[in-house]
């Protein structure tokens, strides 16, 4: 039997990362990439899908028939992005495929913590808005109803809320919460009861248990028996 020493791996190795190398030059080349597009788009496009694994397909249909048109999530000069990613993925585990992001203090960006997301970004979709006014008027538009989480002497108690009926959730900024203006276009706030100390809990936090209170309610009410998407 053959021995492998020293010299022998790095020679391998070599052999190994030439190979990569002329490899990755010619799957690269726009030429190269044309000609795989042209022959990927000879097979029809049934005989793709079928080639695709049964269970995968089979769970793709299943999280599609999940997936609900409320409630909606705007966050609101969120900055952080494991806390954009850690929304993100909250929203795709309850079947909310859309979240909405406002900027009006910071400059918008389209980071996302790679690790908190888990590569929900392929699956969640973010609309983003620069504008206060606007962003409410399409969120009302879409949703009905529009409540910050945010505590005030009028705020109604996350269990006394009604989340089988279509409306947008806000949730503010890390350390200043929701904007004074925000606040006024809102039609009410809705607050998490805590027993504790301190008052707050973390953005990522606070949705995700608001979005699973809405889950619970949305489940007893049956609104995960059938598809709520329009079929496409």
């Amino acid at each position: 039997m053959q021995k492998f020493n020293f010299s022998n791996i790095i020679g391998y190795s070599l052999h190994f990362a030439t190979f990569c190398g002329f490899f990755s030059i010619m799957f690269f080349q726009p030429h190269f990439l044309g000609s795989f597009t042209q022959v990927f788009a000879l097979f029809p496009r049934n005989q793709v899908i079928c080639s695709m694994h049964s269970n995968r397909f089979s769970r793709l249909q299943q999280v599609l028939g999940c997936r609900q048109l409320f409630p909606g999530v705007l966050l609101e000069n969120v900055f952080d992005p494991h806390n954009i990613s850690a929304v993100m993925r909250t929203c795709d585990s309850v079947g909310i495929g859309t979240i909405h992001t406002l900027y009006t203090e910071h400059p918008p960006h389209n980071h996302t913590g790679f690790r908190s997301s888990a590569g929900t970004w392929k699956w969640v979709e973010r609309v983003e808005h620069a504008d206060t006014g606007s962003c409410i008027a399409h969120l009302r538009k879409q949703f009905g109803r529009v409540y910050a989480a945010h505590l005030n002497p009028k705020a109604i108690s996350l269990f006394d809320f009604d989340f089988t009926k279509p409306v947008a959730l806000v949730f503010g900024n890390e350390q200043k919460g929701c904007s004074s203006t925000l606040l006024e276009s809102c039609d009410g706030a809705i607050f998490i009861p805590q027993v504790g100390m301190v008052q707050s809990l973390n953005i990522s936090v606070a949705c995700a248990i608001f979005l699973y209170e809405a889950l619970r309610q949305k489940f007893t009410a049956g609104h995960y028996n059938s598809p709520a998407l329009p079929e496409q």
